[in-house]
């Protein structure tokens, strides 16, 4: 569970982009037989199938293996990495699990930059909105109407399967969409590095053909801290917003944080200033580790709490825990499930709330961009009713997740890189649950401003 937050964007040099094209890397211009992009096929189901502990949730097995055997009969020529990989990444995507993922090739990842262009996107169901612009030729506040003659609505259908995301809502992929679309435009659709574009403003449409940038420049995102207490004394309620933006114990312990300590800190804080509201803002929180998120929910239980339900995982997977961890991981068959069961987890038993446990008002914010663990302590908080949901549906699934320790897998030819959750998350959820993967807020919140780096949200009302 990995937690990516942004601090400043560093737009590559043109002309190194120039040189890496002119270098060609091999997953441009190296063939490999159907003979090889077979084996390599094979390779990927498999270890799918060996290891991925919850792979028919969103798509049954016959579907499963209808679309391997398509691709199979699909590849009847010698093909290049970058045009396997089209092939196969939608199978990988199919299984609607945000933590499974196949990128390219190290060798691909080291030769090949991906052009940058002066303007960024933000993508809402059917539309691509402008949010950010260096270029003359385009201002914020755009509505993009095609590239390259290819309708937005279409684009977006395309790339969309192309991204890992948990469940059947497309929050998550949109939330992914507008922050890779360039990347990912290049990678499945672009044939040149210029791209025609046709957009409308101001009911007026226009044409532009825009090249990659031609000059380093910036994109300057504030420095937010990770974690960020703030306090409003003046306001007629006495509210505090708890910012957490990650949960991922290694980039906090990097980032200069002792995550437990500054929690009890302030909590401590909260209690003395005899705060009325809390506001705790899990958006683009990629989650990290669990047991950061069990930690926060004891602070704003109001009883004794149990996290987890069960934890699951396929037996041959326990192997690529690292060591000494693997030592201190007993595992138990089920017999009912064929699944091997971790019962040693902290979250699989009731816990008691913190002495300074704030049990007032609480809200909690979440996005596309919530995400594994921020996703599970958001779903503990709506199905205990101990918490208002404001924002938009969560990128993470309400009721699971795949992930814990990760399972890395390498085709044999092409060297497509396969990350694999082991362990299947089942949250312990006692009251009746929503029928949609993603968590819905109780409070939809506007997420559109134009001409903010990223899209902010808005409160719409409460």
């Amino acid at each position: 569970m990995l937690r990516i937050y942004q601090t400043t964007i560093l737009i590559i040099f043109t002309f190194l982009s120039a040189y890496a094209r002119q270098a060609q890397p091999d997953g441009l211009v190296t063939m490999y037989s159907v003979e090889e992009l077979h084996q390599d096929l094979e390779y990927l189901q498999t270890s799918l199938i060996k290891y991925h502990p919850n792979l028919f949730t969103y798509q049954s097995k016959v579907a499963f293996e209808k679309g391997f055997q398509e691709v199979r009969e699909d590849i009847n020529t010698p093909l290049t990495e970058n045009e396997f990989y089209r092939l196969v990444k939608p199978l990988v995507s199919a299984i609607k699990c945000g933590h499974t993922e196949l990128y390219f090739s190290d060798k691909y990842l080291t030769h090949h930059i991906p052009n940058s262009y002066p303007i960024d996107v933000f993508v809402k169901e059917n539309e691509i909105f402008i949010i950010e612009s260096n270029s003359a030729q385009i201002p914020v506040g755009s509505k993009i109407v095609s590239i390259n003659q290819i309708a937005a609505s279409k684009i977006i259908e395309k790339l969309k399967v192309y991204i890992s995301s948990d469940g059947t809502h497309q929050n998550g992929r949109e939330y992914w969409l507008s922050r890779n679309f360039f990347k990912l435009f290049e990678e499945i659709l672009a044939e040149t590095p210029a791209l025609q574009i046709v957009f409308d403003y101001n009911q007026t449409q226009k044409k532009v053909r825009l090249q990659p940038n031609t000059q380093q420049y910036e994109l300057q995102n504030s420095f937010e801290p990770l974690l960020s207490l703030q306090y409003d004394p003046n306001s007629e309620v006495k509210t505090a917003t708890l910012d957490i933006s990650s949960f991922d114990k290694r980039i906090l312990k990097q980032s200069g944080y002792n995550y437990n300590k500054y929690l009890k800190k302030v909590f401590q804080k909260i209690q003395e200033k005899d705060v009325d509201k809390l506001i705790i803002d899990l958006r683009d929180n990629y989650g990290g580790n669990d047991i950061n998120a069990i930690e926060l929910y004891s602070y704003i239980s109001d009883k004794p709490f149990k996290f987890y339900e069960k934890l699951s995982l396929k037996k041959g997977s326990k192997r690529f825990l690292k060591f000494p961890y693997k030592l201190f991981f007993p595992l138990k068959k089920d017999t009912e499930t064929q699944m091997m069961v971790y019962n040693g987890h902290k979250g699989l038993k009731f816990l008691s709330p913190k002495k300074t446990a704030y049990t007032g008002e609480l809200e909690v914010l979440i996005n596309g961009g919530t995400m594994s663990a921020a996703t599970h302590f958001a779903a503990k908080c709506d199905n205990s009713g101990r918490a208002i949901l404001a924002g938009s549906t969560s990128g993470g699934a309400y009721t699971h997740s795949n992930s814990g320790f990760t399972i890395y897998r390498k085709t044999p030819n092409t060297g497509l890189q396969l990350f694999i959750p082991a362990i299947k998350y089942e949250l312990y959820l006692p009251n009746k649950i929503q029928e949609e993967s993603g968590i819905q807020p109780d409070i939809i919140i506007n997420e559109l401003i134009l001409g903010e780096k990223t899209a902010k949200l808005i409160k719409s009302g409460s």
